[in-house]
């Protein structure tokens, strides 16, 4: 049931108001395995259960926002989340590879996703800020984004920040 799926993690953020329900995937090769190989039956089954539960969560549980993180990649469960959402979020890495491939696979849905999707640019060196080069790299998304996304309105949204010192430990450290 949604009840025994909702996690209310709200205590751990005391500084925020109202309630902060999480559902935890399943993390475990075999559900991952069973995510990757699903057939177009079940994928659409699940649409219809992903739906129902959206209106649940709006209706029983009053829930105002709901934040879906998917996996990297395109899948049916990925379309899925896009088809039961009213708005998007990419979070893609700064290169051109990952920006190049979002926007092919915008263009690869025949109707818009989403009534609101929204770009924003991840790992961008802390010293494009200090420098402030990061305007004219904003102001290039942006014109690639209108450019060849076609059907899609996608908003630029911003930057996540990254220090090249974190950058380097984690590789280190891995």
């Amino acid at each position: 049931t949604v009840e025994e799926c909702l996690n209310d993690i709200s205590g751990n953020y005391p500084n925020i108001t109202g309630k902060f329900y999480c559902i935890f995937a399943n993390p475990s090769a075999k559900s991952i395995y069973d995510m990757v190989k699903l057939d177009q039956q079940t994928a659409t089954n699940m649409l219809r259960q992903t739906l129902q539960l959206k209106k649940d969560l709006e209706t029983k549980f009053k829930i105002d926002f709901l934040i879906i993180d998917t996996s990297p990649g395109i899948g049916l469960t990925v379309v899925n989340t896009f088809m039961s959402s009213d708005a998007i979020l990419f979070i893609v890495r700064f290169n051109v590879v990952d920006i190049e491939a979002t926007i092919s696979m915008l263009n690869g849905f025949s109707k818009p996703i989403s009534q609101h999707s929204l770009i924003a640019v991840n790992m961008v060196p802390v010293k494009k800020f200090q420098d402030g080069s990061h305007k004219l790299v904003e102001g290039l998304v942006k014109s690639k984004l209108k450019s060849n996304v076609r059907k899609q309105n996608i908003e630029f949204m911003g930057w996540l920040p990254t220090d090249q010192n974190f950058i380097d430990l984690e590789f280190e450290l891995s």
